[in-house]
């Protein structure tokens, strides 16, 4: 899988056509502009890196920051890995905090060692 760096415009157009197809639909607008962030900030380790590596530390807590820290506990040596691994880790991790309130995982269910 080839990863590349975010095109912003892509972000704007992404962002343009939502807009515009759920104008008349105010909750599914405000549900799909928080998804469309959430994954947009999928990349922020890497951006900070310039693209050269990132934290798997600093993915895991940023993927879990919405969400109640109580509910995942997070322990081991921290890593940079390549940023084309770093965007698929964080895309994959991305699904674990997301799933794990979605299905209410009672706290501290889900560990990351």
């Amino acid at each position: 899988m080839l990863v590349q760096p975010p095109n912003e415009r892509g972000l704007t157009i992404v962002q343009s056509v939502k807009e515009q197809t759920l104008r008349n639909q105010p909750a599914a607008l405000v549900e799909l502009s928080e998804s469309v962030a959430a994954l947009a900030a999928t990349n922020n380790p890497p951006v900070k890196s310039e693209w050269r590596a990132a934290s798997v530390t600093e993915i895991l807590a940023g993927e879990f920051a919405p969400y109640d820290p109580a509910r995942f506990c997070l322990a081991g040596s921290d890593f940079d890995c390549p940023v084309e691994v770093a965007i698929v880790l964080a895309l994959m991790f991305h699904e674990l905090p997301t799933n794990a309130a979605k299905y209410r995982a009672p706290q501290g269910a889900l560990r990351m060692t």
